[in-house]
């Protein structure tokens, strides 16, 4: 009993985003890890759209965390072809280009010039999530009778 390949939302995803889906997932599970070392007062060194964990800490590190569990839900949604997986892509990928405005206007304003290259992909990110949105969302995958 198997979808049909042709019927199936994950065939929307470039190489890439299914890429980015299994590196988030995995960070996902990883953050369990770092969750649990923090109470032992490990201090990780985790970094992301310009935010250090453990600059101005525990702020960031909350920052840092919650983006990248927000980041591994996305990437178990897309990757499981759950439906609402491209509007919450969305949201998260709006946050993620504030957060690296954020970041650049910070870095600008303390005297460095720091250009976020993340800011590129994420918003090809979004252009290819409004692409494949009507597709992906009139799927029949969740009421498909299995063959």
């Amino acid at each position: 009993m198997e979808i049909k390949e042709n019927e199936r939302r994950r065939n929307l995803l470039p190489w890439w985003i299914k890429l980015f889906c299994w590196i988030f997932m995995v960070i996902g599970i990883l953050l369990v890890l770092v969750v649990l070392l923090l109470f032992f007062g490990f201090q990780p060194e985790l970094a992301i759209y310009g935010f250090d964990a453990n600059d101005n800490y525990p702020l960031n590190l909350l920052l840092v965390l919650a983006v990248f569990t927000c980041n591994s839900i996305l990437g178990y949604a897309l990757w499981y072809e759950k439906k609402w997986a491209i509007i919450f892509g969305k949201m998260i990928t709006y946050i993620a280009i504030l957060l690296c405005l954020l970041s650049m206007t910070i870095s600008f304003l303390s005297n460095q010039v720091q250009l976020r290259l993340e800011l590129i992909l994420l918003i090809f990110f979004l252009i290819k999530l409004y692409k494949i949105n009507n597709r992906w969302l009139n799927s029949d995958v969740d009421n498909l009778i299995m063959n």
